[in-house]
């Protein structure tokens, strides 16, 4: 296969177990973790969230859903850094937001977004990935859609070869195989999506319900996507770390490297990562 992102750092990315360029390939999945989806899909699962739709999609080739979760009445600095990035890449901008009311949402929001859709709190990203793909899919078939949420900052880089380089249909910018090997969900490349792609991948994005806790987000839709879309597509991550999380073990290299997103978590209090100071600066240097 072709190289598609930098090889940069190769030698100390392969005493980290960092491997670039990695096609999907399942884990075995023991019984015992099948029965706990089933169980979080049958007590725990609830009703898809209510939305509204605020500003239309048009059909367009290139899409960023971008998914702003927004307690307060204001947009942060680094919501509005992301938007003016995508913006500035020529990327159509649709976002979803999940806010206590629809009728309080920032007034220059409209003016920064090409579509615009609410939702209510519950169901975490995946809920708004649902409901924006599905979206996308009907009123602008076959679009190319980078879908992140903001637990990231960024990007700090050129996206537009990211979004048409990789070989994969479902491109992961990084990849796991904790719990079971998946791609990460903060941020990824859906090529061609079409109503069809998405049908395939409705036990993950959830035409009609969704999940309240945060492991059942996890176990049922993030650690199985990438299982469930290589039933009926190709799957892979730029990057992939067997026993680890890449954004929290090697953030800065993989952003040297080409990973236009940093973490927010890594500056959280509770965050356990042990060089803040250097993340802020980073993250100072991404929102300037």
């Amino acid at each position: 296969m072709s190289s598609t992102v930098p090889h940069l750092h190769a030698e100390s990315f392969l005493q980290l177990g960092i491997h670039s360029n990695w096609s999907f390939a399942p884990s075995n999945v023991p019984r015992w973790r099948k029965r706990t989806v089933f169980e979080s899909f049958l007590l725990r699962s609830i009703r898809a969230p209510k939305s509204l739709q605020l500003v239309p999609v048009i059909p367009a080739a290139m899409w960023a859903l971008f998914f702003i979760y927004l307690k307060g009445p204001n947009l942060s600095a680094a919501h509005r850094f992301t938007l003016r990035r995508l913006r500035e890449q020529g990327l159509k901008i649709f976002v979803v937001i999940a806010s206590p009311a629809a009728s309080a949402l920032p007034c220059d929001l409209r003016e920064m977004v090409d579509a615009l859709y609410w939702k209510d709190l519950p169901g975490y990203d995946f809920s708004a990935y649902a409901l924006g793909l599905r979206v996308l899919a009907r009123d602008s078939p076959a679009a190319t859609v980078l879908v992140l949420n903001d637990s990231v900052h960024g990007p700090a880089c050129d996206l537009s070869a990211l979004m048409t380089a990789p070989p994969w249909d479902l491109t992961g910018f990084t990849a796991s195989g904790k719990i079971e090997n998946h791609i990460q969900s903060y941020a990824f490349i859906l090529r061609s999506l079409t109503r069809e792609k998405l049908a395939a991948m409705r036990t993950v994005f959830l035409p009609f319900g969704a999940f309240r806790q945060r492991e059942d987000v996890i176990s049922c839709q993030e650690s199985r996507f990438a299982r469930v879309a290589a039933r009926s597509m190709t799957v892979g991550a730029l990057w992939y770390q067997a026993a680890g999380d890449l954004t929290q073990s090697a953030p800065f290299e993989l952003m040297d490297a080409g990973l236009p997103f940093l973490k927010r978590s890594l500056i959280e209090e509770r965050s356990a990562f042990g060089n803040k100071c250097q993340a802020r600066k980073r993250l100072d240097a991404l929102t300037i």
